[in-house]
């Protein structure tokens, strides 16, 4: 494995166990609202790094890391609102497929038979998309909304992965971390994007795909008191 694909690596496992924390840390450690207050403040950051650092590694990677914390504060915040936060198991469980699919991915980009790899981890990241999305909305557990947020950041640091292999010259060492700098931005805005819709509009589980007990703390809707 080369030197620049094995950082890559590192450094997207290293995403992929950020984003759960500042989640869970945005939910347990701050009220409601507030996360979503240092979500922003988080990508404000990721903007200054951006700037402030272009043509530096450091900068690139500062500004990955600030958009990473916040999708984990936006979607820590997101479970105030609906059911609750998955458990520690639940967590290790989701971080562990989506990582399992990352580094299958990785290893397609670099083998002589990644179309061949490549199309079967596309096919397994649009499965669990497609499977957190449906048994969300059935209300089989919090932590398939939390597996559709992460898979959404996964598709993008994929991506990093794909347009690196694009880059011919290996002499520009910055180039990777700069598209995982400007993808990062897009993981960041799909994901708040993505939270901001089920919140304002209310959850696929409004009690027509179940019995209703599966949204204990499903979000009133528009005009609609909180329940006493």
């Amino acid at each position: 494995m080369k030197r620049k694909t094995l950082e890559q690596a590192i450094f997207t496992l290293f995403l992929m166990v950020l984003m759960p924390v500042s989640a869970w840390a945005a939910f347990r450690l701050l009220p409601e609202w507030t996360g979503f207050a240092v979500s922003g403040a988080g990508t404000v950051l990721a903007v200054v790094s951006y700037l402030a650092g272009r043509g530096r590694n450091i900068g690139y990677l500062l500004c990955t890391f600030f958009n990473t914390v916040g999708a984990g504060c936006a979607v820590g915040a997101f479970y105030h609102y609906q059911t609750p936060f998955p458990g520690v198991k639940e967590l290790l469980l989701v971080a562990g497929i989506w990582t399992g699919f990352l580094l299958l991915f990785l290893l397609a980009m670099n083998l002589k038979a990644s179309p061949w790899l490549a199309g079967i981890a596309f096919f397994l990241w649009l499965t669990g998309m497609v499977v957190s999305v449906v048994l969300w909305c059935m209300g089989a557990g919090s932590w398939w909304s939390f597996s559709f947020y992460l898979g959404l950041c996964v598709a993008f640091w994929s991506a990093v992965v794909y347009a690196d292999t694009m880059v011919q010259d290996d002499s520009e060492e910055g180039s990777v971390w700069q598209i995982f700098g400007m993808l990062s931005f897009g993981a960041y805005f799909l994901v708040l994007l993505v939270v901001a819709l089920v919140l304002s509009e209310g959850d696929c589980c409004d009690g027509s795909c179940c019995d209703g007990d599966c949204c204990p703390n499903k979000p009133t809707k528009r005009g609609a008191k909180p329940p006493m």
